[in-house]
């Protein structure tokens, strides 16, 4: 992190979120955090979710922790099981890092996704930056997303992103270790998770 990028202001903000997701230890901790996170990259919603990797077969969400995404669309999305053809957790499904929606959208320009797109709009997710990891070896990944209708999002919120994702993935990792382990076991991968925790 080159810390020329950020003002003093946003420097604290980003450690206070770092030291804050070393110290989350429940759904309700991440929540919060993401609540914060989503404050400091000028979003109007967050939501994240951990799950084995739609591009790798057998797509399943293991957890999915909505921070104040409307709820009525996180119902629909889980309902009719959206993240199949959601163009951004397809993206994240194949890439790890930070992506601004507006590239990713212009990435995928098919049928399903376009529906993806234009029922989120209809709940005011319009713009937004998400971010994937991977735990390695596995078929299990995080993917955080920050929206909203204003097109506010530019580079240096992605750098914003990209300092903290991490952080929040080894969070919610650590909430989730229990649904992690039974997963990874059953892929046989077992160093996975220990190192995705270091």
């Amino acid at each position: 992190m080159n810390t020329k990028d950020f003002s003093k202001c946003e420097l604290v903000s980003i450690l206070e979120a770092i030291e804050l997701s070393t110290n989350c230890w429940s759904e309700e901790h991440l929540r919060q955090l993401m609540v914060r996170t989503k404050e400091l990259v000028g979003a109007d919603y967050s939501i994240c979710a951990l799950g084995t990797v739609p591009q790798r077969g057998g797509a399943e969400v293991l957890s999915l922790i909505n921070g104040d995404y409307p709820e009525e669309w996180v119902g629909i999305y889980t309902k009719e099981d959206l993240y199949k053809i959601d163009p951004v957790v397809r993206f994240h499904g194949r890439f790890c890092g930070t992506q601004l929606w507006g590239d990713t959208f212009r990435r995928y320009t098919d049928a399903e996704a376009k529906q993806v797109i234009n029922r989120a709009s209809d709940f005011g997710l319009y713009y937004g930056i998400s971010s994937g990891v991977s735990i390695p070896d596995t078929d299990i990944a995080s993917i955080f997303s920050f929206g909203g209708a204003k097109d506010i999002f530019t580079d240096r919120q992605k750098k914003v992103v990209d300092v903290v994702t991490l952080h929040l993935h080894k969070a919610f990792v650590r909430i989730c270790r229990e649904k992690v382990e039974s997963m990874v076991e059953m892929g046989g991968e077992g160093p996975a998770l220990e190192q995705s925790l270091q």
